[in-house]
């Protein structure tokens, strides 16, 4: 089955997510699906636990008034724990709320940083620019650009202890997706990717 059958399955199995998607593209926001849910699409690797939405940072706002009933943080800020036994201090926007049983996460204005190294994580317009466009028979789905879903998973690095699956998902979409050495270039300056995460990226597959 090919991306936009996969897609289309997936939409008519969740009807009230397809509709969620129409109403973003009704209003013009800037977002794609990325983190494990992409993976899931793209590779069939395995059952997302829920879907990661990121939206440009403009149109945060407006995706909030779609979802009153959602919780929202404006700013969250808190320390996450990698898998390379770092700690991670996560600044951003979201929001959170269910659709057709499954929880959705919206992230926008994302800044990490671990030990002083700070990363711009951010929907930029370079990012937009570069999302994958599919055409289904109900809404447009965007998915990340694949880069964007590694380079998030190459700076948390995490695994059993954090019950996640960062370099198995980053492996995968490397051995499953074809990249622009371009725009891994210019995304990886615009992230601040170092060379921890470019090891741990090279291990994962990905020829830099």
């Amino acid at each position: 089955m090919n991306l936009p059958d996969t897609i289309n399955a997936w939409l008519t199995a969740n009807p009230a997510i397809a509709e969620y998607f129409n109403q973003l593209n009704n209003k013009n926001i800037r977002w794609a699906i990325f983190a494990g849910a992409a993976v899931s699409l793209l590779t069939g690797n395995r059952q997302p636990t829920d879907i990661d939405i990121i939206v440009h940072d403009d149109d945060f706002t407006t995706a909030a008034q779609l979802t009153p009933h959602a919780q929202r943080k404006l700013p969250l800020e808190c320390e996450l724990p990698t898998g390379d036994n770092k700690m991670l201090h996560y600044k951003g926007s979201e929001l959170w709320f269910s659709l057709d049983g499954k929880e959705i996460e919206i992230m926008s204005h994302a800044q990490k940083s671990i030990e002083g190294h700070g990363y711009n994580i951010s929907f930029t317009d370079l990012a937009v620019k570069n999302r994958m466009t599919i055409r289904t028979d109900g809404p447009t789905v965007y998915l990340a650009n694949p880069f964007d879903t590694m380079a998030i998973k190459a700076i948390m690095q995490r695994g059993p202890k954090q019950h996640k699956f960062d370099f198995e998902d980053t492996k995968a979409l490397a051995k499953q997706c074809t990249f622009s050495a371009e725009y891994i270039t210019k995304r990886s300056a615009q992230i601040h990717l170092g060379a921890r995460e470019f090891t741990f990226l090279q291990k994962a597959g990905l020829h830099l």
